[in-house]
């Protein structure tokens, strides 16, 4: 005796749709963004003459959890106020030392800060 076979039903897309949408928005809510910064970053081109006049520059070290102005603490809010009182000459001169331990982003991050202040000169040196 030979059976008939019932008709196959056709696949509905829709709940895969609906699956994919909500892994899709799951994914990008639980994502992270970061911040990307960018800082223009130039050769030096004559700042040996500055440092002949006899400017007095200024140390800055940047930590993990801490930015050192002349081994002095700072908020990195008060970055730029305290570099402008310490400005004694038209071009403030900013020698910047890194620590092993500092990230690239939070370095990317500490320069945008510093590069907000108008005529400053970097000077970026190995890690203490």
């Amino acid at each position: 005796m030979l059976r008939r076979r019932a008709p196959r039903r056709r696949a509905s897309i829709t709940s895969l749709i609906d699956v994919i949408f909500l892994l899709l928005l799951f994914f990008m809510l639980a994502s992270s963004f970061t911040k990307f910064s960018e800082v223009e970053v130039m050769a030096a081109n004559g700042m040996r003459g500055i440092h002949s006049q006899g400017s007095k520059g200024v140390q800055v070290y940047i930590e993990p959890q801490a930015v050192l102005i002349d081994d002095t603490e700072v908020l990195e809010n008060d970055i730029a106020k305290l570099l402008n009182k310490r400005r004694t000459d038209k071009v403030l001169i900013v020698t910047i030392r890194v620590s092993r331990e500092v990230s690239t982003q939070r370095l990317v991050d500490v320069l945008a800060t510093l590069n907000q202040i108008p005529n400053t000169s970097f000077h970026l040196k190995g890690a203490r």
